[in-house]
């Protein structure tokens, strides 16, 4: 052994040091729910555009709630959570660093009571595209349109 490999060893060993970072260190800036609802949506096309469009669907259906630097969102089953939980961890670390607020979580909550109301009969049909569009209100009484043969 030569004193230029102890040397090395030993410049080797302090290279493999893992570096800690003090939690308390890190940037806690204050953020607005629109610029997180921002980066939130920006994220979300930007998966949307790498194909990974279950996480992105998550994404938008659930709608987030900002607590401090909380964000609550709540989504209609275990199977979601699970499959948003598969990805959260980089979302949590996108959002810290672009809001530069490391303190930043996201908790999930499964809510089995959401129900997607859907609109079967014909006149259900309508009340549901009148309530999206009242313009349809006037199309239909002026071309005299039935809407129960729909």
């Amino acid at each position: 052994m030569s004193l230029s490999s102890i040397r090395s060893k030993k410049e080797l060993a302090a290279s493999l040091q893992k570096k800690v970072i003090n939690l308390e260190d890190l940037p806690k800036d204050p953020f607005t729910m629109d610029e997180m609802m921002e980066h939130w949506n920006y994220y979300s096309n930007r998966l949307s555009q790498s194909g990974l469009m279950l996480m992105c669907s998550l994404m938008g259906m659930c709608q987030p709630k900002l607590e401090g630097v909380l964000v609550h969102i709540e989504l209609p089953n275990e199977g979601s959570k699970l499959s948003f939980d598969e990805n959260k961890y980089e979302l949590v670390n996108f959002l810290r660093k672009r809001l530069n607020n490391y303190d930043l979580e996201i908790h999930i909550f499964v809510n089995e009571q959401i129900t997607i109301k859907r609109a079967f009969t014909p006149e259900d049909k309508y009340k549901h595209l009148n309530q999206i569009n009242p313009a349809l209100e006037m199309l239909v009484r002026t071309f005299e349109l039935d809407i129960t043969k729909m």
